[in-house]
């Protein structure tokens, strides 16, 4: 028996995608514990003009690493099959449910 919040793992397109309870979808082009990992491939990302960001995990291990955000199921369905088509991200795959915080950029010195 399935419960509810579960991670389903499901073959679409050829590749992965990963479904979860939840009303954001996530196009994930990587995966990373490393947070410098993340950092790089957001940063080549941008280089093939995909606007890239990362945030944690639900638990926390993870940097993800998306090119989409969206409560249109449809729409992260077509932006996936159009990334897997046209960049070298053929194995991205979709997270739906919530995210963690955006991980902690540094920006500087605190405020005093």
């Amino acid at each position: 028996m399935i419960k509810s919040g579960m991670v389903i793992l499901f073959a679409l397109f050829a590749g992965c995608v990963w479904a979860q309870s939840g009303d954001n979808y996530y196009v994930i082009i990587g995966a990373f514990r490393q947070h410098d990992n993340a950092i790089r491939l957001t940063r080549q990302a941008g280089e093939l003009n995909l606007m890239a960001d990362y945030a944690l995990s639900p638990r926390g291990r993870w940097h993800f690493v998306y090119v989409l955000q969206t409560q249109d199921r449809e729409r992260a369905l077509r932006f996936l099959a159009n990334v897997k088509a046209t960049t070298p991200f053929r194995d991205a795959w979709i997270f739906s449910g919530v995210l963690g915080q955006t991980a902690i950029r540094d920006t500087g010195p605190a405020p005093k």
